[in-house]
């Protein structure tokens, strides 16, 4: 678990390693999981279609699982920080199983919601779970490095999963689909028997109880983090969601090249970038991300063709692949390590209520003016992270 290098007096010492057993058995239980909720991510509002749902009824169901995860996230922390993190993620991945089941057997589009909300809940619970334990698991040092790689396996699955999803559902159709995510769910369930059974309580939790209060439950001084967390993923949420249905309007084929090549450019970005938080401030890094962002929407609000979407997947894959694990690193070293799993909480809780706002927003918005449209308007709150940004960083320098 130690690498050995010279020090100054000429002497060895022992740094913690970062690919140690634990950190890769978490990481391995992380993509299992993601994967899993991200295949469903496109497909769903395609699914709810067939029940002859309304635009805004597809809104809620694309942001119901999210509205659940915000619900449920700021306890998720908490409990993550005070109990056996491993045990919650064999209750959550198994219920997650369980769940996507019931989606064959839903006899209309208020079910298949509900049923949605219920697979929130426990994808709140369970990825907290798996962040916190995969921090514990990590060096100080490196742990930008260590948040870049683990988003790799999470995060990134949401640029891997929905091209699987299309080619799953038009090859063998939404049965196998569901059959197909709901063994992965179960998988993870079983990954994560091979961790460590044994749980310690970090000092600083032991010496502090839980007090049910606004700073019990988020991370105060990462909040401003959370809020550009926020608008990221809003944006990326709405692109998932809707690409499939906005191709089908302007009649765009194999929209699938889109996720695939988005894919790689965020595997790339992440595994080329990790540790950047680790070298460079977030007020560097956070605004070149917010201009790709900003180019690849533009892009797609007014492409007719797969070529234009392609170089909006090259866009966005590189900005969004950068920003996320930035955030999330900087969050996280915002706390005392016995609130990491609640500043965890916290920055996912940005990332849910982003994939609340951002679907249910462009429901009303594609019911009015379109697609197209939609997209577009979301150029402003990309923009504007960019002063939001720089007075963050302002901020933590006055302090």
């Amino acid at each position: 678990m130690m690498d050995t290098v010279d020090g100054q007096d000429g002497q060895e010492r022992q740094e913690p390693k970062l690919w140690n057993s634990s950190f890769i058995l978490f990481l391995t239980v992380n993509t299992v999981a993601f994967l899993s909720f991200q295949i469903l991510m496109p497909m769903l509002p395609v699914y709810g279609l067939g029940f002859s749902a309304t635009e805004s009824q597809i809104g809620f169901l694309a942001a119901s699982i999210s509205i659940a995860a915000v619900i449920i996230r700021p306890f998720s922390g908490a409990l993550a920080d005070r109990n056996n993190s491993k045990r919650i993620i064999l209750l959550t991945q198994l219920g997650t199983a369980a769940v996507i089941v019931l989606f064959m057997a839903a006899p209309n589009i208020v079910v298949l919601i509900a049923a949605r909300f219920v697979h929130g809940l426990l994808f709140g619970l369970g990825s907290t779970a798996v962040t916190v334990c995969a921090i514990r698991t990590m060096p100080e040092s490196r742990m930008g490095e260590g948040i870049g790689i683990l988003s790799v396996t999470g995060l990134g699955s949401l640029a891997v999963a929905p091209a699987i999803g299309i080619w799953v559902s038009e090859r063998w159709g939404y049965p196998a689909l569901f059959v197909f995510t709901c063994l992965i769910a179960a998988a993870a369930a079983f990954i994560v028997l091979a961790a460590k059974p044994e749980f310690v309580l970090p000092r600083e939790a032991e010496e502090n109880s839980f007090r049910f209060s606004f700073r019990g439950l988020f991370a105060v001084e990462a909040l401003g983090l959370t809020g550009l967390q926020f608008i990221f993923t809003a944006t990326t949420a709405t692109i998932t969601n809707f690409l499939v249905i906005f191709a089908g309007t302007r009649s765009i084929q194999n929209i699938g090249l889109y996720f695939l090549i988005y894919a790689v450019m965020t595997i790339i970005v992440r595994l080329l970038g990790a540790g950047l938080s680790d070298r460079y401030p977030f007020t560097r890094l956070v605004p070149v991300c917010a201009v790709l962002c900003v180019c690849g929407l533009a892009v797609i609000g007014f492409s007719s063709s797969i070529l234009p979407l392609c170089v909006a997947a090259v866009l966005i894959g590189t900005g969004y692949g950068i920003v996320v694990p930035v955030i999330q690193t900087n969050a996280v070293r915002a706390v005392s390590p016995d609130r990491r799993g609640i500043a965890s909480a916290t920055f996912y809780f940005g990332m849910d209520f982003g994939f609340v706002a951002g679907p249910l927003s462009m429901g009303f918005i594609a019911e009015a003016a379109g697609y197209g449209a939609g997209f577009l308007c979301f150029i402003a709150p990309v923009a504007a992270s960019i002063p939001l940004t720089f007075l963050l960083g302002r901020r933590r320098v006055m302090k």
